[in-house]
């Protein structure tokens, strides 16, 4: 990606404690965070209001990172590429993962194929508009999440098993269904 810059993820979890939140266009690189650095990132994410200070990643590249049980509600992520990413466990209750709207109108739609959201809560949040082309959703939180217009939502993965409310379970159901019929 033009003008990204890769960090790691122990330089993320160090700039997200010392106050930053605006890590538009990195790249997650390195190796993962232990579930040590994991649950100290956690206890801090949770002693600050991130409903007026979100994390910001938009058009970051988080592709084949390992983000299991994190606890980031509110993160705005529009545009991201998250391909091949482990999300299972994290708490992104209320995150933005839409397209992200450059200045001349052009659009980056979030890439999430073959994410895993195994167990994830993405309750309140926003995923209309992300390719989830082999995402898992297995047990995933999706309460009131929106999720109109995702491309390769008939290719997504343990979605029957998802908690979400009836009518999303209808609308989802009728474009799947749609998606069967031959034309």
């Amino acid at each position: 990606m033009a003008g990204s810059v890769k960090v790691t993820g122990k330089e993320l979890m160090k700039r997200l404690m010392e106050g930053e939140r605006d890590f538009t266009r990195i790249i997650l690189a390195g190796e993962p965070l232990v579930p040590e650095e994991i649950a100290e990132l956690n206890r801090y994410l949770k002693s600050v209001d991130l409903s007026r200070e979100p994390v910001i990643l938009d058009l970051s590249d988080l592709s084949r990172a390992t983000i299991s049980e994190v606890y980031a509600p509110h993160t705005r992520a529009k545009g991201i590429k998250a391909v091949n990413a482990q999300f299972s466990g994290a708490t992104l209750t209320y995150a933005d993962l839409t397209p992200y709207v450059h200045i001349n109108s052009t659009q980056t739609r979030s890439d999430l194929s073959r994410a895993k959201f195994d167990y994830t809560r993405i309750d309140y949040g926003r995923i209309s508009g992300a390719r989830v082309a082999g995402t898992r959703f297995m047990f995933a939180n999706l309460w009131d999440a929106e999720m109109e217009d995702m491309v390769g939502l008939e290719k997504a993965l343990y979605l029957d098993t998802a908690i979400m409310r009836f009518r999303q379970r209808e609308r989802i159901n009728a474009y799947l269904q749609s998606r069967l019929q031959p034309r």
